[in-house]
């Protein structure tokens, strides 16, 4: 297990010092024992950045994953862990050919990923308005690998929505 923080601060392990777009304590890498890499966004000012799109909380890196902070050169991040990727290797090798297929599942998990609050919003609203958008959204969080407070906020959104195109159906057979 290595933690490795990035930002404009000298406390960091990755320091971007001369990049105003660079928050003092910036993001931070986590590898785990299990060889997987994961990234997390300080709540930075910029935010950060993976293959180009903005990432919020904690996110998986990929092997060829490309982290961007500010206006910097992509973070060479694999080279943070080339010593722990080796030990990692040797210990798959030593692992027993009998463990069984479930705690390989069980080790392979990938955190939950939780919807940023403007979509949830947007999502409310289009439900609200009687779409089949908001509907189609409140499916996307409940069906999706979402943490279980935007799932239970997906399942409300299609109820609504729901609810609402009913509402819009029987004003127009009344009219």
């Amino acid at each position: 297990m290595r933690l490795i923080k990035i930002g404009r601060s000298n406390e960091n392990d990755i320091v971007l010092e001369n990049d105003s777009k660079v928050s003092r304590f910036h993001a931070e890498l986590f590898h785990d024992n299990d060889g997987k890499t994961f990234i997390t966004d300080l709540s930075s000012a910029n935010g950060t950045f993976v293959n180009g799109k903005k990432i919020k909380g904690t996110h998986l890196l990929k092997n060829l994953d490309v982290i961007v902070i500010g206006k910097s050169d992509p973070i060479p991040w694999k080279d943070q862990f080339k010593e722990e990727v080796s030990k990692n290797k040797l210990k798959e090798k030593e692992m027993s050919k009998e463990m069984s297929k479930e705690k390989i599942k069980n080790v392979e998990e990938v955190p939950k990923k939780i919807a940023s609050k403007g979509w949830i919003i947007a999502g409310f609203i289009f439900s609200l308005l009687g779409g089949y958008f908001g509907a189609a959204m409140g499916a996307n969080y409940a069906f999706g690998k979402y943490d279980k407070k935007t799932k239970t906020l997906g399942y409300i959104m299609m109820l609504l929505s729901a609810i609402m195109i009913g509402l819009w159906r029987l004003k127009r057979t009344v009219n």
